[in-house]
């Protein structure tokens, strides 16, 4: 079976991506921007193996996240430009268990709540294009497996709370009498 199928447009095959059970990575892209997909199936609609998706320009609304937290093998999970839409996005308990990369683009996101339990296994968090953004969730400072954190295009204030977050990092590190690897970029520097 092919590892890569692209759905695009208005999506009618949601049906179908159950019996792609081995399916590893998935694009959602919809290419009519005028139009928004409204919904997403339940978690149980799409492949078991699913480790990689990427939506794009979907403008689904932020709620919808609770179905993608579900996906038992996802690791990586890339919400490119416009893929949701909404002010606050509120992560559920025990969602994306085994997600280790995350990149949101551009979105008009205000407020994300979010903390450890919701991503126990995140290495990298990459932010772009998120200038309504007010600031980074403090909590993920304590996911131990945290080592990158990019910012590139956000509000200042999303810089200076990562920075909080980088500084927390270190002094964890340094409890532990271990080097910390974590990892900020932000893009552009401030002067």
């Amino acid at each position: 079976l092919a590892k890569l199928f692209e759905i695009t447009g208005e999506s009618s095959l949601f049906g179908y991506l159950r019996k792609l059970d081995s399916l590893e990575n998935l694009k959602l892209l919809n290419d009519d921007i005028s139009s928004r997909l409204f919904g997403l199936p339940s978690h149980k609609s799409f492949p078991r193996e699913l480790t990689k998706l990427t939506l794009l320009n979907t403008l689904l609304d932020w709620s919808e996240m609770s179905t993608l937290g579900k996906l038992e093998n996802l690791e990586v999970l890339k919400l490119k430009d416009n893929a949701f839409k909404g002010r606050l996005w509120q992560t559920e308990k025990g969602g994306f268990l085994r997600l280790k990369f995350l990149h949101i683009g551009r979105t008009d996101l205000v407020v994300w709540e979010a903390s450890v339990d919701q991503f126990p296994k995140l290495k990298s968090l990459v932010l772009r294009n998120c200038d309504k953004l007010r600031a980074f969730p403090h909590d993920l400072a304590d996911i131990p497996s945290l080592q990158m954190v990019v910012l590139h295009c956000t509000n200042p204030s999303v810089a200076s709370s990562a920075r909080k977050l980088q500084v927390l990092k270190l002094e964890q590190a340094q409890r532990g009498n271990k080097t910390s690897g974590f990892k900020l970029s932000v893009y552009p520097p401030e002067h």
